[in-house]
Parts: structure tokens; C-alpha cells; sequence
């Protein structure tokens, strides 16, 4: 007998794909604000001077509030259609501002050839 997918399915397997997509972004959402508030001294980025990218804290919070929305088990999915414009226009607007407006940073050569 063949099975069929059915929408709820297809609703839980996409809600788990999305989970993963939050938690892998969230970890490197984490890790790029680590990296650019505690910039080591030895690194040819920027002079070794630390910088914010204020767009990762905006990807950190998008990515935390999918996880959240992913995680919770419920029965009816009326909340969807208010839920998931909000969370892709976050989406939408992290994705941009994070390509599109990179900061100015300057590498040292003399450093980067000498790492």
C-alpha cells in the first residue's frame, strides 16, 4: 500500500527542516559576534581592533525566536498564517542587511602574509 503525505507531514518535516536551519544559524550567528567583540591580537582583520556588526544581534534573535516557534508542539495550525510572515520578513531583513551593508574593514597585509 502506498502512503500518502499528508499536510501535517509535510508541516512536520518542514517545521523540521526550519529547526535545523535556526540552530546551525544561531551557532554561527554566536560565534561571528564572538569573533568580532573579542578580536584576537594575533589576527590581520581590522588591526586586531574589535568591531559590531548590529545586523548578527538581529540574525541571533530571528534565529532564536524560529527555534522557539519550531519547538512548540501544537495540535492546530490557525497561528501559522500570522506566525511565518513575521518570522520570513526577519528573515528577509537580516538575509539583506547582512550581504548588502558588510562593514568597511581593512586587513594588513604585512600581517596576513606572515600568518
Amino acid at each position: 500500500m502506498a502512503q500518502t503525505m499528508t499536510s501535517v507531514t509535510i508541516r512536520k518535516e518542514i517545521r523540521g527542516f526550519l529547526w535545523m536551519f535556526s540552530i546551525v544559524t544561531l551557532g554561527l550567528s554566536c560565534a561571528r559576534l564572538h569573533y568580532t567583540l573579542y578580536n584576537p591580537p594575533t589576527d590581520p582583520l581590522n588591526s586586531s581592533k574589535s568591531y559590531h556588526d548590529p545586523i548578527v544581534v538581529e540574525l541571533i534573535v530571528t534565529s532564536a525566536l524560529t527555534y522557539a516557534w519550531t519547538t512548540r508542539l501544537r495540535r492546530y495550525y490557525d497561528a501559522e498564517k500570522y506566525d511565518l510572515p513575521i518570522l520570513f520578513a526577519l528573515w528577509l531583513v537580516g538575509a539583506v542587511f547582512a550581504t548588502v551593508f558588510l562593514p568597511v574593514l581593512s586587513v594588513d597585509a604585512s600581517q596576513a602574509l606572515t600568518s
